[in-house]
């Protein structure tokens, strides 16, 4: 018996074992690209002008792209060649089934000659679920796996950690804050940030100070992005209370008033005054309160602001009295170090509130009082607001244009811009170079272009692979149960011709049909117009030899519209039955 090389057992096991091998490939790709973050680093794929030309810089790029679709189209081949056997063996392998067959099913069979977009539709008509689901598998193939295929496998940038040293180039020395510093210089920076929106001195945030980390690790890698680490960082804030519970002294004098507030804020006695003239529209004096005693904490920081009212008793309106308790932190916590284009490093840190700890250090006091020493002085009159005051003044009116002279208002900015101005003197002052660094673990991230496997792919070529893998072995089942009587590979006319020839029924069946004179040279039309085909049963003689011969039984007629009876037409062949035929 001939058979297609593609239906032999080989031919189909080869396929199952490419099914089998792609949904293996596909896992092991998928497992490693979901737990790697990409299962492999390729190259950037770019588009470069040389001379004239536009050329694009494909490197690896058709590994995953071309590659795949190419493989997957070859794969399309074979399955073709499977799929076109199995629809051209239909007619022998039904006439030389045990039962025998119909006319429609055998000799007037031929897949090929339907449009391929619904040859599957007239094989499950057939009742040929096998060869109909193959045939709708085959544009499944070819309509979602082969152009999908080039969308299997996707670049896309990734963060990749990995653990570095790196050295601390300061350290923090308390010793620097004293008189000799230029609180006017970091005044000025201050408001440069917080009110006029400049950039941030080197290792601070605006809230903590850092140490000088080297960033060569990251500079030294050309897809650095970031490096982390653990670190102790200083900062300063400010406890404040509005004090509604004070005496006020209204002293006059020819060029104005001089007003004094005296208060006890938490046990600490606390005093400040200030001159009005009139000259201002708004006054706020800050003054300190270095040493309170014991169990009250160490110092205030004191504030009194109002508008000026000449009707006023004491010449001010909206008048607060606010007083500060300084506090100094050293907290641990994890800096994030991003690498900035144009910048200076961008500075992240997440602090380790649980494990915050006091840092005030001998010259707190020296910090407190000359930050108070900075002032504006109005000629010829007792009005003055001092630096700290102005840059507060300024900070408030930016943020809260309505009410900005509240003392929520003015609580809120105090606390926040002598937090910077402790933040921004530590990281330019205290923090001095180390004669040997400190060495510390860092992670260091890099953005690396990794291939993915698209999962939602991926799981659609497992479904539809799985699907082939059991098509494959029915096939496999189905070529083995339904032998055909095919002794050669059929070509062209010339089988046709011994098949006719060799079978006596058959050769009668047409040389009946030629002698009608309505016959027009059309054997299926004339055949599928006159007879029953779904009826009439053939089949092929089993008698050992080599030579089968193909057997007709009575041609059924077309039952005659709003007529029960069945006719047989006699010819010939009306006698002939399966039994006779040796």
């Amino acid at each position: 018996m001939w058979r297609s090389w593609s239906l032999k057992s080989w031919s189909l096991i080869a396929i199952v074992t490419i099914d089998c091998a792609i949904i293996a490939v596909v896992a092991v790709l998928l497992a490693f690209s979901q737990k790697d973050d990409g299962f492999v680093s390729v190259a950037d794929q770019s588009v470069s002008s040389s001379g004239s030309s536009q050329q694009i810089s494909w490197q690896q790029g058709l590994l995953w792209t071309a590659l795949p679709s190419v493989l997957l189209t070859l794969y399309r081949f074979y399955y073709d060649s499977v799929v076109t056997a199995l629809l051209n063996e239909v007619p022998f392998a039904e006439l030389y089934s045990d039962k025998g067959t119909s006319v429609r099913k055998s000799l007037m069979l031929d897949y090929r000659t339907y449009p391929s977009i619904y040859a599957w539709v007239f094989a499950f008509r057939n009742r040929h679920w096998l060869h109909g689901s193959s045939m709708l598998l085959g544009w499944i193939v070819s309509l979602f796996i082969v152009p999908f295929s080039a969308r299997l496998m996707a670049p896309s940038y990734v963060n990749l950690d990995r653990q570095t040293p790196v050295s601390l180039t300061t350290s923090f020395d308390s010793s620097a804050i004293n008189a000799s510093v230029d609180y006017s210089s970091i005044l000025d920076t201050v408001s440069a940030v917080r009110v006029h929106g400049g950039n941030l001195p080197p290792w601070t945030d605006g809230e903590f100070a850092f140490p000088a980390v080297d960033l060569s690790p990251m500079s030294e890698d050309p897809n650095g992005v970031s490096v982390a680490l653990n670190i102790q960082a200083y900062s300063a804030y400010l406890d404040c209370r509005s004090l509604t519970d004070y005496q006020i002294d209204r002293l006059d004098a020819d060029e104005g008033s001089t007003i004094t507030f005296s208060a006890i804020d938490r046990g600490c006695d606390v005093e400040i005054k200030g001159g009005v003239s009139g000259s201002s529209t708004t006054y706020l004096k800050t003054s300190s309160k270095l040493f309170c005693p014991g169990g009250t904490g160490f110092s205030r920081l004191v504030m009194f602001i109002g508008s000026y009212d000449g009707d006023a008793p004491y010449l001010l309106s909206n008048l607060s009295l606010i007083s500060c308790m300084p506090l100094y932190r050293k907290t641990p916590g994890y800096l994030n170090i991003t690498r900035a284009i144009s910048n200076a490093p961008l500075l992240a840190f997440s602090p380790d509130e649980e494990h915050t700890s006091d840092a005030r250090f001998d010259t707190s006091a020296s910090f407190e009082s000359e930050l108070q020493n900075v002032q504006h002085f109005t000629p010829g009159s007792p009005d003055f607001t001092s630096s700290l005051g102005t840059v507060v003044l300024a900070y408030s009116r930016m943020n809260y244009p309505s009410n900005w002279i509240s003392a929520e208002h003015m609580i809120s900015s105090i606390a926040t811009i002598f937090t910077t101005v402790f933040a921004f003197l530590a990281a330019t002052v205290a923090y001095k170079p180390t004669s040997g660094a400190t060495t510390a673990s860092a992670t260091l991230t890099s953005s690396e272009n990794r291939l993915h496997v698209v999962p939602w792919i991926a799981y659609a070529f497992f479904a539809i692979f799985a699907v082939l893998v059991f098509q494959a072995l029915l096939t496999l089942l189905h070529v083995r149960r339904h032998p055909t009587f095919l002794q050669e590979e059929p070509k062209g006319l010339m089988s046709s011709a011994d098949f006719v020839s060799n079978s006596p029924s058959l050769h009668r069946v047409v040389a009946a049909a030629q002698a009608d004179r309505e016959y027009k040279g059309r054997i299926c039309a004339y055949m599928e117009s006159r007879y029953d085909i779904d009826r009439t049963k053939c089949w092929v003689t089993r008698d050992g030899s080599d030579e089968n011969t193909i057997v007709v039984n009575d041609l059924q007629p077309k039952e005659a519209k709003g007529s029960q009876r069945k006719w047989v037409w006699g010819i010939p062949l009306r006698h002939l039955s399966r039994s006779h035929v040796k």
